[in-house]
């Protein structure tokens, strides 16, 4: 690879066109050599990526790269839906593919344009242009629009990316309400704009609060539990009040090595302490929550007992 064209890749991020390899003195057939060394990948015809940063980036950051280098072959179309949150820095909860697949890339035309599959680019209706900014050297829908869009075909994936930009502040919980609204986007966004907290702090506990809530419970969030006396006890991620349920989100499983044990013992301390003030504690996994009769059957336990 020459000095042009390692120039060319770092100015755009670790992605290039076809006449960008031209410009750098890449014809096909030298093309055809760069990949064959693994010096580029080729994610799609005329669009490629860095060869080595490809190898070594995990799932969303390849998604990422890949995103990119599409999106610069199609003119008049921006990255959206599921492609633009991961675009955004937001999570994707990689436990629950179904939700979040990333083997495709999504755009929308700007302005108008009809839905389509074209291998592994999905084409989905387009959006206004007041939706679209520029974002790491691309057009990508706002934050907001990705989220409400992705929404729209996996709750879970929309509330994990919702939560993490609300957090992060990002958007507001407001702000995706209005929108949602505005728009008449039905119910699974507007469902997702309603439920957005910045509380959550991970996919996981953005999962559980989206099956609680399909189990009809609004659990308060990261509730400070003291003793008698005003002692701090515990900071617990879900509480049901009234009921003295606490639900907590485990998503390591495994307490593996001296330090795993060290925590599973703490953590048996803390539960300890808090069933003393008269609470029962439910812990949820990944597995649970793929199986929402399982954490209501938990949950009645903990209430009968």
């Amino acid at each position: 690879m020459n000095e042009v064209l390692r120039v060319r890749l770092a100015a755009n991020g670790g992605v290039v066109d076809a006449s960008e390899l031209a410009q750098a003195g890449y014809d096909r057939h030298a093309t055809r050599a760069l990949v064959a060394r693994g010096e580029l990948h080729r994610v799609r015809a005329g669009a490629f990526v860095d060869g080595a940063a490809f190898r070594v980036a995990g799932p969303a950051e390849r998604h990422t790269l890949t995103a990119r280098a599409v999106v610069r072959r199609l003119d008049g179309y921006a990255v959206s839906h599921l492609s633009a949150v991961v675009l955004w820095g937001l999570p994707v909860a990689t436990e629950d593919p179904g939700a979040a697949r990333l083997d495709v890339v999504h755009v929308s035309r700007i302005g108008a344009g009809r839905a389509r599959l074209a291998g592994a680019v999905r084409v989905h209706p387009a959006v206004g242009s007041e939706d679209v900014v520029r974002h790491r050297g691309v057009p990508v829908v706002t934050v907001a629009a990705a989220i409400l869009q992705t929404a729209a075909t996996s709750m879970r994936a929309g509330l994990i990316a919702a939560d993490a930009a609300v957090r992060e502040g990002l958007v507001s919980r407001d702000a995706l309400v209005d929108l949602a609204e505005r728009r008449g986007l039905g119910f699974a966004p507007q469902r997702v704009a309603c439920l957005a907290s910045g509380l959550s702090e991970s996919a996981g506990e953005s999962w559980t609060r989206l099956v609680l809530s399909g189990l009809g419970w609004e659990p308060e969030q990261q509730v400070e539990i003291r003793d008698g006396d005003g002692r701090f006890v515990a900071r617990v991620d879900f509480l049901l009040r009234s009921e003295r349920v606490v639900i907590e989100f485990d998503g390591a499983v495994k307490y593996d090595g001296a330090e795993g044990r060290l925590a599973l013992v703490r953590e048996k301390h803390r539960e300890d302490a808090l069933r003393a003030l008269g609470y029962r504690v439910v812990r949820l996994t990944w597995a649970d929550l793929r199986r929402p009769e399982r954490v209501a059957s938990l949950l009645r336990a903990a209430l009968a007992a």
